[in-house]
């Protein structure tokens, strides 16, 4: 088709059989008066078989989002003998005795503590 001056848009209209664009809208605000979050109305369209599979797929994917978080970012931990981490409030409960015993046993093992209380 060809331009010609002084006709905008598209002078034939909508072409015969084309799709409504705007049934998922439409099954929103459908389903939007029974109160229900959007969420749940994505969820009642993506599971309602009698809908088409695009429509379905469509509110699918604008659902995934809201439940399914993302997977974190990995970190390698390269450090093959971490520091002990110790609640030093803990440490300053115990007696004379039983701080003597821990000492002895990280000393066995070859761990050293900071400094206990």
């Amino acid at each position: 088709m060809t331009f010609r001056k002084g006709v905008s848009g598209n002078p034939a209209g909508r072409p015969r059989g084309s799709k409504n664009h705007h049934a998922l809208d439409k099954r929103m605000r459908e389903l939007a008066r029974t109160g229900e979050s959007p969420l749940e109305v994505m969820l009642a369209v993506m599971r309602d078989e009698n809908e088409k599979i695009g429509l379905r797929l469509d509110a699918a994917k604008a659902a995934a989002p809201y439940m399914h978080s993302k997977m974190p970012i990995a970190v390698e931990d390269t450090d093959p003998n971490p520091p002990l981490l110790f609640d030093t409030q803990a440490l300053a409960g115990l007696s004379v005795q039983e701080k003597i015993t821990l000492l002895a046993l990280f000393e066995k093992i070859g761990a050293t503590l900071p400094n206990v209380p």
